[in-house]
């Protein structure tokens, strides 16, 4: 089992091209707890798809934590990545949305933050806030137990996020209802290709992400990117499923709320 916080080999690791799937870079790097395959497991970067490592699923989590767990961000402009000195992190609670701690990016855009642990890992998600730009609520696949990396948030504006609606999904969305971006990886923290993710409530469209270029609206599952793109999610608590050939994937809830991007994580 390697330490938490583990990436897994370069190789092995497959991001989509398009501009709107590098926010969700932030949620692959917080893919911690992962057990990667090394070796000939691990298999050249071109073999194709490989059946995804679910071997962890069902396994306890972690039980220990620092206290206070330290929690590292940086936050930038999500197309030039430019630093978004001022900006704001808040880090709070997933099950009541309390703040834990909040911090200003500095001149790099780097924020350290302290989450009170009483020595167990802490079930936390992070909301970045920056004047004109459109809100970020990422949530990862784990709780926070004291060794995760540096989460990166990359922020746009809303006329930005319209545009690459528009050039990658072909479509448009509601201001007054939310944008939910899903990433669902395996134990290795390598996306899974063939993954369907369900919502309750349902959201007005849903789009699984090609490995390149626009998204194919007739795909019912996801591709070698791992991701999805929801739009028009009614404001309120949301419960996002990822199913894979008959395995079902621990459920994952978020708040979705009107002009505000959510990426959530889904992990075994």
């Amino acid at each position: 089992m390697a330490p938490r916080g583990t990436t897994p080999p370069a190789a092995r690791v497959r991001y989509p091209a398009s501009l709107q799937t590098r926010l969700t870079v932030a949620l692959l790097a917080l893919a911690a707890g992962a057990c990667p395959r090394s070796g000939s497991d691990a298999g050249p970067a071109d073999a194709g798809p490989y059946p995804p490592d679910l071997s962890c699923l069902g396994a306890p989590p972690p039980t220990t934590a620092p206290d206070p767990v330290p929690v590292a961000a940086s936050i930038a402009e999500g197309q030039t990545f430019t630093p978004l000195a001022g900006a704001i992190l808040e880090m709070r609670l997933r099950s009541d949305g309390t703040v834990l701690d909040s911090g200003t990016a500095d001149a790099s855009g780097d924020v350290l933050l302290a989450l009170a642990s009483g020595g167990a890992p802490v079930d936390a998600y992070g909301v970045a806030l920056a004047a004109g730009y459109t809100t970020l609520h990422l949530h990862p696949f784990r709780p926070f137990a004291g060794d995760d990396p540096t989460i990166p948030f990359a922020l746009l504006t809303p006329p930005q996020h319209a545009a690459q609606q528009q050039a990658i999904y072909g479509t448009t969305s509601d201001p007054g209802l939310g944008l939910v971006r899903i990433t669902v990886v395996d134990c290795d923290n390598v996306p899974i290709e063939g993954a369907t993710v369900t919502f309750a409530p349902e959201p007005g469209a849903v789009f699984y992400d090609a490995e390149s270029g626009p998204a194919d609206p007739l795909r019912t599952s996801t591709t070698s990117a791992g991701t999805l793109m929801a739009f028009d999610v009614p404001p309120g608590d949301l419960t996002v499923s990822a199913h894979y050939q008959g395995t079902d994937l621990p459920p994952r809830t978020a708040r979705a709320d009107a002009g505000v991007f959510v990426a959530l994580g889904i992990a075994p």
